[in-house]
């Protein structure tokens, strides 16, 4: 049988750029915690406009014989748009870009567990 489905369905742009929750695994024993990245997801306009953004400035640096932008985790940080569950010292880590970037470059682990999450388009799809 042929299932037919609503177009409306089929749309993935919107939940994508609503974003999801990613929940942060310990980098050290991999138990999970109750710190939690929210993320968009890759099908968003967002994450594309500023993939598409980073393309152009490598593609000029390029073209004008400069050394490419080293930028290991800036889409990441660019696709984050807050968290809750982080301490610092024991006070509310608030977030900032500055502070994820920091989080990232400290804890590449927790960097990667993001990224995967934001390629995974089912984290983003409504059930």
């Amino acid at each position: 049988e042929i299932n037919i489905m609503d177009i409306n369905e089929l749309y993935t742009a919107d939940a994508h750029e609503a974003g999801a929750e990613c929940r942060i695994v310990n980098p050290a024993d991999g138990s999970d915690t109750d710190c939690y990245i929210t993320v968009i997801g890759i099908d968003s306009k967002s994450f594309r406009a500023e993939q598409r953004k980073r393309q152009r400035k490598a593609l000029d640096a390029v073209r004008s014989n400069k050394p490419i932008p080293d930028d290991e985790f800036g889409l990441l940080v660019e696709s984050c748009t807050g968290w809750r569950g982080f301490k610092n010292d024991k006070k509310d880590w608030p977030f900032t870009k500055k502070n994820l970037m920091a989080l990232f470059e400290n804890s590449p682990l927790i960097a990667d567990q993001v990224d995967k999450f934001i390629a995974d388009r089912e984290n983003f799809i409504k059930g």
